[in-house]
């Protein structure tokens, strides 16, 4: 049965069972070594979390560096989740030596692993290494003679042509020579990695390939390496910054290709003389559809150009110089609507109360080599890292398919580190208050805005000449705005009598919407509000390309010298809900 909870005893059962068997993964299965992680089910979402012992020198900080996904990601949300997950730890930022903690490692989606259901998976070992880094232990250099041939060189140590162990072997030396494109074509010089035969000895070799023999490289594998230790993360990251001032690498990274500006490619000519072409003078990029791109410069002969154009036919050659910035290459590529103008590259959907707009310098489909999706990927031009689309958000928009990139541009500022990573800073709460009986709901809103509410207060006024007393509620914003709330208890006459005192004062019907209710307390005592706001997603000087955070039917305060606040009549997404909490907002959800 799936956990909703952790009990102080079930957590601390399962937290002893994970130990055992992680201290002990040779029992469990014989040909091939296992860790054993627990599956925290925390508010619907599935958490893998890895048993640990606290070593005398931790800290959560140490394993903030050191652990997984989350970690990386969003520190507030790892320590968040580190205090969920061990409820039987009073403070996760004084964890002591000795002590038994689970430390979450990855968001799954359900089915991520088999069994997932009960709580406990068991993961290869194998594929919590970089398998490119296996293969290297296990590869010898060899310098290209003539009359070489690839086949040649793994059929000595992988079994003849044809064979499955022969097909393992080339697997793995595209692996290791990942430069080598065309398996028929290398050249005397040429330097390599050959796979040694001593790799098929180790216990996990069969672990490498699939059930079809075939080098396991872009499944469980990458993604698991990548929240095991966040050094050889890499490109798994969904961070959008990219720093780089290689325009050129820059435009590869976007259009997911490899780029290639090193080096000198022989073509064939007619007349018999190779024609050399020097990558960096005039660089190659290669998209994952295998459409080749060259970037030519003018002193490139129309004699050259016509030997690459027969070698590789669907090469696409672009007349850019080296020296030009990313927007000009990128709009040689067709990805801008006119080159020199503004983006108006619009990409907006709807997901519960959030309406989502990206605004980006550039936005195009490109297809998920994993699993043959399309994925849209919006590109900004940013001045700072302070003006990066918080990886909260981009963690949320994966989730819908969207890729964000922003290249920080050239002679950039260093900018400041987010807001939560200030001394000092206090992110927002998150509070939720019912509808059900209007007087508890207005104490509940009137608590929730920082407001003072006194309830059953005595009035007197005048009244048909004599002096009347009655009872309501009273709201003080504590700068000398007080409204007095009355439940159809005061009527006719009266009540208008006691505006007429000098008194301000609103009658909440019974049957009265929380929109209604709402907006009678913020208007009667001068709060300014914004209905349905738009947030931006990121902290930019200019307005026209960001992302916008629009909510259906909320309510915005942002009161003088006062915290901000948000209303929600209507759910949002939850990373929405804690990137506004990091942004300072407190969030009042409202339930009827």
């Amino acid at each position: 049965m799936r956990r909703n909870t952790i009990g102080p005893l079930t957590g601390a059962l399962l937290l002893i069972l994970g130990l055992f068997l992680l201290l002990n993964p040779a029992k469990l299965h014989s040909a091939t070594l296992y860790e054993r992680y627990m599956v925290v089910n925390h508010n619907g979402q599935e958490i893998l979390c890895e048993p640990y012992i606290v070593a005398g020198n931790d800290s959560v900080l140490k394993l903030f560096q050191q652990k997984g996904e989350i970690s990386s990601r969003d520190f507030p949300d790892f320590l968040y989740l580190l205090q969920q997950v061990n409820p039987l730890i009073p403070d996760v930022n004084h964890i002591r030596p000795g002590e038994q903690i689970l430390i979450p490692l990855k968001k799954l989606v359900p089915r991520s692993f088999p069994n997932q259901e009960r709580g406990i998976v068991d993961i290869p070992f194998i594929t919590i290494t970089s398998i490119p880094d296996i293969l290297k232990k296990h590869a010898q250099p060899h310098k290209v003679q003539k009359n070489d041939s690839i086949s040649r060189l793994i059929a000595r140590h992988y079994g003849p042509y044809g064979s499955r162990s022969y097909q393992e072997g080339i697997d793995i030396f595209q692996t290791l020579n990942p430069q080598i494109s065309d398996l028929d074509k290398i050249y005397a010089g040429q330097e390599l990695f050959l796979p040694k035969a001593s790799l098929k000895s180790e216990l996990y070799y069969s672990a490498l390939f699939d059930s079809s023999g075939r080098l396991k490289q872009e499944s469980l594998l990458d993604d698991l390496e990548a929240f095991k230790d966040k050094k050889a993360q890499g490109q798994a990251s969904v961070s959008s910054l990219m720093e780089s001032h290689n325009p050129y690498k820059i435009a590869a990274s976007i259009l997911n290709g490899r780029l290639m500006d090193s080096g000198v490619y022989f073509f064939p000519s007619e007349n018999g003389t190779d024609v050399q072409l020097d990558l960096s003078l005039h660089p190659l990029i290669e998209k994952p559809n295998g459409e080749k791109i060259l970037f030519v410069s003018n002193s490139m002969t129309e004699k050259e150009k016509a030997a690459v154009k027969n070698f590789w036919p669907a090469v696409t050659l672009n007349p850019v110089s080296a020296n030009n910035p990313i927007e000009t290459i990128m709009e040689s590529l067709s990805l801008s609507k006119k080159s020199g103008e503004p983006s108006k590259d619009t990409l907006s959907f709807a997901d519960m109360a959030l309406m989502a707009t990206l605004k980006a310098r550039w936005i195009f489909e490109t297809t998920d080599k994993a699993n043959g999706e399309t994925v849209k990927n919006a590109i900004f031009l940013i001045q700072s890292p302070s003006e990066k689309i918080p990886d909260t958000l981009c963690h949320y928009l994966n989730t819908k398919r969207i890729i964000v990139k922003d290249i920080l541009q050239k002679g950039a500022a260093k900018g400041e580190p987010p807001a939560y990573f200030k001394k000092g800073y206090v992110a927002g709460e998150n509070k939720t208050i019912s509808t059900t009986d209007k007087k508890s709901f207005i104490n509940d809103l009137v608590i929730a805005l920082d407001l003072y509410y006194a309830q059953n207060i005595r009035i007197s006024f005048p009244y048909s000449g004599i002096q009347i007393t009655a009872f309501a509620s009273l709201i003080s914003t504590g700068e000398g705005q007080e409204l007095l709330v009355d439940f159809e208890n005061i009527y006719g006459d009266a009540f208008d009598a006691i505006k007429a005192s000098g008194f301000t004062i609103i009658s909440v019907k019974k049957m009265a919407r929380a929109t209604t209710v709402i907006k009678q307390i913020l208007t009667s005592l001068d709060i300014p509000y914004k209905e349905s706001p738009l947030f931006k997603g990121a902290e930019r000087s200019a307005m026209k390309e960001n992302l916008f955070l629009q909510i259906k039917g909320g309510y915005y305060i942002e009161r003088k010298n006062h915290r901000k606040y948000l209303l929600l009549l209507n759910p949002i997404p939850e990373p929405i809900v804690r990137f506004l909490q990091e942004s300072g907002i407190d969030i009042i959800s409202i339930q009827a």
